[in-house]
């Protein structure tokens, strides 16, 4: 029930929604009296991100969602994470403690090694969109860049071998790898992004695109402060904007830099 949600917010919201499409009559009030609350502000304000849920309240979800050991454990982590997302160390602690009970496995580097150029996570991407269709010629027309058919037909190849996907479909691998591991891979992989946003500012239309910067002195000490609103803004993007699958239009990379200027 739970898998997929890195962010609690986001699994309450859409069990609301969820709930309230199967009944109309489904309400804030009668999730509170389930949850035995005296009203249903704290529910509304928590999924508005104005309040964190307390420990007693985690408890009574925990109950009410029948959550495993494991769900439990992950579901009070993701919550605590919220609750320090300002106390760096702290905050990596509790994320690396997580239990990873999520039908899910990491890409391991050697096969990220294999697929280390940018137009893999792309097709794979693409398999979502509201248009696919596996025709090798149409798939190469679609793609940013002079990508081949045939090429396109090797990329799937490589990816039904990694049981990244199959028949067409993602598989449930998940495609991750450390954010400060330093690889030639992910280093190729991310100069290869760095080449298509500067195609993207020649070629693409300004009002199809958004590349923005701001340069600011800070202390060093804020840096990982700093890494964590980045990944927590991209998880939150994600969540909010990324379509169902077979409802994608175009597919976007989003991109994030923060390098220092002085030495």
């Amino acid at each position: 029930m739970i898998e997929g949600h890195s962010d609690y917010r986001s699994f309450l919201k859409h069990y609301y929604e969820y709930r309230k499409e199967l009944r109309p009559g489904f309400s804030f009030k009668v999730w509170a009296n389930k949850l035995g609350l005296k009203s249903s502000s704290s529910l509304i304000m928590i999924l508005k991100g104005q309040r964190t849920p307390s420990d007693s309240l985690v408890h009574k979800l925990n109950d009410y969602f029948d959550f495993n050991t494991k769900q439990r454990a992950y579901f009070e982590g993701i919550v605590l994470l919220e609750r320090n997302q300002n106390r760096p160390q702290l905050y990596q602690r509790i994320k690396k403690d997580l239990p990873r009970f999520i039908k899910k496995s990491k890409i391991s580097l050697d096969s990220f090694k294999i697929m280390s150029d940018w137009e893999y996570f792309a097709v794979r991407e693409m398999l979502l969109l509201k248009d696919f269709t596996p025709n090798l010629e149409y798939l190469s027309k679609r793609i940013t860049g002079k990508i081949s058919a045939k090429k396109i037909g090797q990329i799937l190849e490589t990816l039904e071998s990694l049981k990244l996907i199959k028949n067409y479909k993602q598989s449930d691998v998940h495609i991750e790898t450390d954010t400060d591991t330093s690889s030639l891979a992910i280093k190729k992989y991310h100069k290869q992004i760095m080449d298509l946003i500067k195609r993207s500012l020649d070629e693409d239309d300004v009002k199809d695109r958004d590349i923005t910067g701001t340069s600011f002195c800070m202390k060093k000490e804020y840096i990982d402060q700093v890494k964590i609103k980045i990944e927590k803004f991209q998880d939150e993007l994600v969540q909010e904007f990324e379509a169902k699958e077979g409802e994608g239009e175009e597919l976007y990379h989003l991109e994030t830099a923060f390098i220092p200027l002085t030495k």
